[in-house]
């Protein structure tokens, strides 16, 4: 170990130790916090009342002030009992308890003239939460049962402030696809290598999902738009729990395979241009089988008084709706753990493997010649918690997480021994060979936090560290398409180990009266390398990468006016290290400058600067009877955002990864939801403006050899949605059970094409709007539930695409049509799938 990192380390132990508080990310735990206040019927505080959890076997006694606080309260619902001599004792239901959030109470007790029965008070909704900081959107996935096995998609569609893209990447707020950190069971699982989750966030896995969109607490890191944190399933109730819940493919009318799985798909208007002699169409549907396809999960699981031991089991098959595809998941869930006091022992885990194929129109009579993608990914952790005393908790973490992944054809077969793709004599399609992709990639990383939190009157303290060290194997094939492929292809290959550390403190200040989180964020990154000098002068001399620190202060605050009318604000500073492949590419040039490709190359950058965003935000939140409303106002100024620069300088002519993109969003949100008799239902509308540079980091280096002007202006950013519409209505009617999201936005930008000699600018005109329905209906009989989803249920045309002289997803105009066959143009991965149906049954003990 360096000299340097050695310092580092150490400086983080110190600074942890000294502050006596050392504290991971809570905010990911599963552990809460109740706080209240006991007071008699003229609203003096009672002293000295015992207020108890009698299924933790768990308590305080109030102060002089009347206040109380338990820590380290497992996520869940409980009943808190509170006792004072003279006093009749009062028992208060149904309080929830949610990860790293504080449920507030406050207690009336009476006094005891006469010998009467303990009050039994039921606790009002959590939906209208005072105290709330951060925007932040929960779903308890246990008490919603029609979210238990529905498709994961169904969840993000249902969460204000989350929109989808062209290529169906999910976008909170405005920001890039990659913004979003993904935390489950208190251990982060975003690919640190390349980015995004690298698991699927599968319901029938789990217990509680929230999102804190925008802002978020000094306790997360690595994020400009926000944090998504889940906690996986464990058995709820005594004994033995199992579930089994089997769901058919999905059907279009009642056919697996979809409309553009036929040939000629789009006749009349287009015919399949490759035919035989008896001019029939030699396109060739995919053969799917109803029971290969089927859908199968379980769950079992048994709960002691003090341990508790479950696992989930997952297996999906899912044909693409396109002319060819599919995707398999795979994947086993587990917890055991362990309560005695206020000690608790979790061991989550997780194994799971995937595999895909995705489209691309030119390859559609030729599949076999498109890759194949898998993956691999294992997570395992021991999370332990407890008190050292009434106002001391402690927590730590320590996990590890695998991510194997390849995509080509074959690990064994190398890119330069496949058959060079074939086009037909039209230059439109692929008849043969292979296209030339190999990716294989090994992402480990060795997680670790230790926590503590210290309440002192109204003031929640802590500070903390966390530690990953990560190891990186990469070997990829380099071939860009531009206009055709270009270049004879090159391997990028690199092994490095690189240690990333952050720290923090933040003090959360509670009163009845207002809420005030303050927090300070330090991160900083060890890449353990050295590499030019100066980037722009390859084989210039080797130097140390140095390790830098960078702060991010945050703050909060909630100020209820009355008890249905609370105003909040918060302003942060957030920070995000770009991938890792993004500093590590094509490092094996560091040593061979002179062996670069010219021009198709674009090398990592270990110099890059964290991306960093600016935070602001302020709204409204408003409880009018059984209606709750939230009005928030958001800004989001977004700079040093992946990029990269060309360099021509004799004899050198290639691209290099810098900080040159920025980004402004501006928007607000409403949100509503409340409950009519066995009627639910939520809405959220979003006005957003996404403006930018550039829309993703090799937009730069497809501008340099496509001939566009460098981008230094703002333009709506690929991505850029302008309004959105979600709502959500659950009803129990007619003896079912009815689910019904839906979710419209209007349509993504494009940049047009107005002829020769007239330059559009930059995504200046917008395709149409987006409409999806989704309806899930249930029947429960006994312990047997079946079930129907319908997806698109009005089979709305989703377009992704056009073509820039039309505006339109199948007709490229006259002259396109002039030299292009209507096939080509009539691509169906233009649009998204059209309505699909599939049912199920599921049986629960």
């Amino acid at each position: 170990m360096s000299k340097n990192k050695v310092k580092v380390v150490r400086a983080l132990i110190s600074f942890g130790v000294g502050a006596f508080l050392i504290v991971g990310h809570l905010s990911a735990a599963s552990v809460g916090k109740i706080m209240g206040v006991v007071r008699d019927p003229n609203g003096e505080p009672i002293e000295a009342a015992a207020v108890s959890i009698p299924q933790l076997k768990t308590g305080c006694y109030t102060d002089e002030d009347g206040s109380f606080f338990i820590l380290n309260v497992p996520t869940g619902t409980y009943t808190l009992e509170v006792h004072f001599l003279g006093y009749n004792p009062v028992k208060i239901e149904n309080i929830k308890v949610e990860p790293d959030k504080t449920t507030f109470v406050e207690v009336t007790l009476k006094p005891q003239a006469i010998e009467m029965e303990e009050v039994v008070v039921r606790a009002e909704s959590p939906d209208f939460d005072k105290y709330a900081t951060w925007k932040e959107t929960s779903l308890d996935i246990r008490e919603k049962s029609a979210f238990k096995d529905i498709a994961p998609e169904a969840i993000l569609k249902a969460v204000s402030g989350f929109t989808q893209d062209a290529g169906g990447e999910w976008h909170l707020r405005g920001g890039r696809s990659d913004d979003v950190v993904f935390y489950v069971d208190a251990m982060p699982v975003t690919d640190p290598l390349r980015g995004g989750s690298a698991t699927e966030l599968d319901p029938w896995a789990l217990n509680q999902l929230a999102v804190f969109a925008g802002s978020f607490s000094a306790n997360y890191g690595a994020a400009l738009s926000g944090i998504v944190t889940a906690t996986t399933w464990e058995p709820s109730k005594r004994g033995i729990n199992l579930a089994v819940s089997l769901k058919s493919p999905y059907l279009y009318g009642f056919s697996l395979n979809s409309p553009y799985q036929r040939k000629d798909a789009f006749a009349p208007d287009a015919y399949d241009l490759h035919r035989d002699s008896l001019d029939n169409s030699l396109y060739e549907p995919p053969k799917l089988n109803f029971a290969e396809n089927l859908s199968l999960k379980l769950r079992a699981g048994y709960r002691a008084h003090s341990w508790f031991a479950g696992f989930t089991f997952a297996d999906e098959n899912t044909p693409s709706y396109l002319p060819f595809g599919y995707s398999k998941y795979r994947s086993i869930n587990g917890k055991f753990g362990i309560q005695t006091g206020s000690f608790r022992l979790d061991v989550p885990f997780e194994v799971s493997n995937s595999e895909s194929k995705g489209y691309s129109h030119r390859w559609k009579y030729h599949p076999e010649g498109y890759p194949t993608r898998w993956g691999e990914f294992t997570r395992i952790s021991a999370n332990a918690s407890g008190l050292l005393t009434q106002s001391v908790s402690w927590k730590i973490t320590i996990g590890f997480k695998k991510h194997r992944s390849f995509m080509g054809f074959d690990e064994d077969s190398l890119p330069w021994t496949y058959e060079p793709p074939r086009s037909d004599e039209q230059a439109e399609f692929y008849i043969g060979g292979q296209a030339p992709v190999y990716r294989k990639d090994l992402s480990q990383t060795i997680y670790g936090h230790y926590e503590s939190l210290l309440q002192v009157g109204h003031h929640e303290l802590r500070a903390g560290v966390e530690l990953q060290k990560h190891h990186f194997e990469v070997h990829e094939w380099e071939r860009f398409y531009i206009f055709g492929y270009l270049g004879e292809g090159h391997m990028s290959e690199y092994d490095v180990s690189p240690l990333q550390f952050a720290a923090y403190v933040q003090d959360k200040i509670e009163y009845p009266g207002f809420f005030l989180n303050i927090g300070l964020r330090a991160e900083g990154q060890n890449l353990g390398v050295s590499f030019w000098k100066d980037i722009e002068s390859p084989g210039s001399e080797l130097t140390h990468v140095p390790t830098k620190i960078y702060i991010a202060p945050r703050i909060g605050l909630a100020y209820p006016v009355t008890d249905r009318i609370v105003f909040h604000l918060a302003y942060g500073h957030f920070l995000r290290t770009p991938p890792m492949d993004a500093m590590f590419r094509n490092f094996q040039f560091r040593d061979h400058p002179d062996d670069m490709p010219q021009a198709l190359v674009v090398i990592g950058n270990p110099f890059l600067k964290p991306e960093r965003t600016v935070s602001y935000e302020v709204g409204i939140r408003l409880l009018a009877g059984e209606f709750n409303f939230d009005i928030s106002l958001f800004a989001k100024d977004v700079w040093d955002l992946l990029s990269t620069r060309r360099i021509v300088k004799f004899p050198y002519d290639y691209n290099y990864y810098n900080n040159g993109d920025f980004a402004t969003i501006r928007g607000f949100e409403v949100d509503a939801r409340g409950s009519v008799q066995n009627i639910r239902w939520q809405f959220s509308y979003m006005y957003q403006v996404a403006l930018g540079n550039r829309s993703f980091p090799l937009r730069a280096f497809y501008d340099a050899y496509t001939g566009m002007p460098e981008a230094v202006k703002e333009y709506p950013l690929d991505y850029d949605r302008r309004h959105t519409v979600k709502a959500m209505v659950e009803a129990d009617l007619l003896g079912l059970h009815w689910l019904n999201i839906v979710d419209f936005a209007t349509g993504l930008p494009y940049t047009p094409d107005l002829g020769t000699g007239v330059v559009a600018p930059p995504n200046s005109a917008r395709m149409p709007p987006t409409l999806d329905w989704i309806l899930k209906v249930e029947k429960t009989v006994k312990n047997v539930t079946f079930s129907l989803e319908v997806y698109n249920l009005l089979n709305y045309l989703n377009v992704r695409a056009v073509h820039p002289r039309t505006g339109d997803p199948f007709d490229p105009g006259p002259i396109e049509r002039a030299w292009s066959s209507p096939d080509t143009a009539h691509n169906p991965a233009h649009v998204g799938p059209p309505r699909r149906w599939r049912f199920g049954i599921r049986w629960e003990l």
